[in-house]
């Protein structure tokens, strides 16, 4: 694989590629790269370079071509451990892409090649392979195993990306297996070399965006939100990177969503499905799941379950969120066979269990069962108590206050509540804060105390009504209804927050086109949301709709 015959302008080309790659420009790469190529034969160095660029700008059609040739080529040439590296990069390829059986297959024939040379270090980069793999598939002992000798590899190799990527997935691993100050050290360690830019691009964005699920996965807001803040700065250096781009998207989103701009999330999540649809499953399934979660909490239950089926098409889960919709759309035991099914699978461990606990209590209150509720409300305390992170004792302490407000122990709920009201304050999470208030409300009129009760629901009504919680906002005004101080936060007619977005972009003259393009969303979902808007409010035309908007302060 050598460069024959180049003339002048390929030779510019080939010079402008490597220049274009140093920089991060992968775009500008891919071109001139590949128009160095035609006519002629690159070397391997620069065929890595083209797969590489392919890969990140979203081509990845191309990178498994590029790939197939240079192991194919490596392996007549008798080079095993360089052909060995060509097949796990392809595994890496499409596990990314959600295509296991072909990860799978490649991901064999790179251990099977280097099955008489362990001591190398490409059987290192097979090692952290199975680690991953492994670590999704439940068996993390397994995983931990297979991290440490991919970091010694490593080391003894003195190669930096493996060196880190291992000792990310040893402390990932460390943390599921409950040792969870040895893990959190080694996790904080690799991504203090991912942001000092010790790393290659695929390999730090391989850290940062783990890291931030892990701590997703945990409920370590203030670690998501740093880590998420450094991902951002280091993306912003490789602008033409469609798999960068889209993880960032995701994760910025989920922030967003926490601290309760939940219309900015939702731009954010739609922008990483379109980026990383067909790059990387996992992350684009994640996206579509936080859509059908705001749609769910904002009352659209239509898109709601247009969302979480998509989900389901692309791999994903869509428990807690699908059964807290069932139990929204008044199908109580559907929302408690789905979430008693999800909570029996024997792949989740303590952490994956908990992202379900606080669901689990909610339903089985719902439907009358409050013994699973407290057993579910005592799991997630010991989890809490293990992890260690502020909001999942939020959580837990919620969880525990519902409980003993069904139970009718005003005293220890109002302690409990008041509990993960100060943690969510002090995260600024507002959306969980108006929820601890609304059960605040509950138990105070329970206490009989009807003066503190009607101003912790109101608080929770205010909140409500400017997220667009219609669900919650509902909850809470019937409780205000009742004692005379209903809310004039609701908004009217049971307008959802995207009906009243789009009213108001009608109202401001807008096209349904033109609107469509303010809302990222198609023309046909704007008209069915104008269609909504019209059996609503009353109205038959854009006019009509028009002067209603103006009438009811919308505008």
């Amino acid at each position: 694989m050598t460069v024959s015959h180049m003339d002048p302008n390929g030779a510019d080309e080939l010079a402008r590629g490597r220049d274009a790659f140093r920089r991060g420009a992968w775009e500008e790469a891919f071109a001139a790269l590949s128009g160095a190529a035609e006519g002629d034969e690159l070397e391997a160095g620069d065929l890595d370079r083209l797969a590489e660029c392919a890969h990140y700008t979203g081509r990845t059609d191309r990178c498994a071509e590029i790939l197939y040739g240079l192991h194919s080529g490596h392996l007549s040439a008798g080079r095993v451990q360089v052909a060995a590296m060509a097949a796990y990069r392809l595994h890496m390829l499409f596990a990314l892409k959600g295509e296991q059986t072909l990860a799978a297959g490649w991901l064999g024939r790179a251990t099977r090649a280097l099955a008489d040379i362990p001591d190398c270090v490409e059987s290192g980069y097979v090692r952290i392979a199975e680690a991953e793999t492994t670590y999704w598939c439940g068996r993390t002992a397994e995983s931990l195993a297979a991290a440490r000798l991919g970091r010694a590899l490593g080391e003894r190799h003195a190669d930096p990306d493996l060196t880190v990527v291992g000792l990310h997935l040893e402390g990932r691993a460390l943390v599921r297996l409950d040792d969870v100050p040895a893990g959190l050290r080694l996790l904080d360690e690799a991504m203090a070399a991912a942001a000092a830019g010790e790393l290659s691009p695929f390999y730090a964005l391989w850290v940062y965006c783990s890291s931030v699920i892990a701590c997703h996965a945990r409920a370590d807001i203030r670690r998501a939100s740093e880590w998420t803040a450094a991902f951002e700065r280091w993306a912003r250096s490789h602008p033409a990177a469609r798999m960068f781009s889209g993880s960032c998207h995701l994760h910025r989103a989920e922030i967003k969503q926490l601290r309760g701009a939940w219309t900015e999330a939702e731009h954010e999540n739609r922008q990483a499905v379109e980026l990383l649809h067909g790059l990387v499953v996992m992350d684009a399934a994640q996206a579509r799941y936080h859509l059908a979660e705001l749609h769910r909490l904002r009352g659209d239950h239509e898109a709601a379950e247009a969302a979480f089926a998509e989900v389901v098409q692309f791999g994903g889960d869509v428990q807690p969120g699908l059964s807290l919709l069932r139990l929204a759309q008044g199908r109580p035991d559907a929302a408690a066979a789905g979430i008693r099914r999800a909570l029996a699978e024997p792949a989740r461990d303590a952490t994956a269990r908990a992202r379900l606990l606080p669901a689990t209590v909610e339903i089985m209150l719902a439907t009358g069962d409050g013994a699973t509720a407290r057993v579910a409300a005592d799991e997630l305390a010991a989890t809490a108590a293990t992890i260690g992170t502020p909001a999942m004792r939020a959580l837990a302490a919620f969880a525990d206050g519902a409980v003993r407000l069904t139970d009718g122990d005003t005293t220890g709920a109002l302690a409990s509540l008041r509990l993960a009201d100060g943690i969510w304050r002090e995260l600024d999470v507002p959306y969980e804060r108006a929820r601890a208030r609304h059960l605040i409300g509950m138990v105070c009129r329970a206490a009989g105390d009807e003066d503190t009760a009607a101003l912790d629901l109101a608080a929770a009504t205010r909140v409500f009504a400017e997220l667009g919680a219609l669900t919650d906002l509902a909850a809470v005004e019937r409780l205000l209804s009742r004692s005379g101080n209903r809310s004039a936060a609701r908004p009217p007619d049971r307008l959802t927050v995207r009906e009243i977005e789009v009213l108001r972009l009608v109202a401001a003259g807008k096209t349904n086109h033109a609107a469509a393009a303010d809302l990222h969303l198609s023309e046909k979902t704007v008209a069915r949301h104008l269609s909504n808007i019209f059996a609503k409010t009353g109205v038959g035309s854009r006019a009509a709709a028009t002067a209603y908007a103006f009438r009811n302060d919308l505008v």
